[in-house]
């Protein structure tokens, strides 16, 4: 499998794509920090405080753009940087096989 590190391994997201948590994804939330694991390959993932933030947010409700839009209003980056930052974590977690596309209802 490619390591979720290389970028050709990911895949392309856009802002107006809504990502869900995977189900074969289960987390847990500290004070700090998040813990995921992935169940169908066993591998464990920590994510900070930004990430664990985004993590809550990909429901498959929202449009990614208006998840990076409540990460610049938490964090005080701008909307861009928060958008970009965003699109390559959403890809990195789908790669990990953490999140995907969310189906329409």
């Amino acid at each position: 499998m490619p390591e979720a590190t290389d970028p050709a391994a990911r895949p392309t997201y856009s802002l107006t794509d809504r990502v869900a948590r995977a189900g074969a994804a289960e987390a847990e939330k500290t004070a700090d920090e998040t813990y995921v694991v992935n169940l169908d390959c066993g591998r464990s993932f920590t994510l900070g405080d930004v990430g664990g933030f985004i993590w809550a947010s990909l429901d498959g409700q929202r449009e990614l753009g208006e998840v990076a839009e409540a990460v610049a209003g938490r964090y005080e980056v701008s909307v861009d940087e928060a958008g970009r930052d965003l699109l390559e974590f959403a890809a990195m977690l789908a790669a990990l096989g953490l999140v995907e596309i969310a189906k329409p209802e």
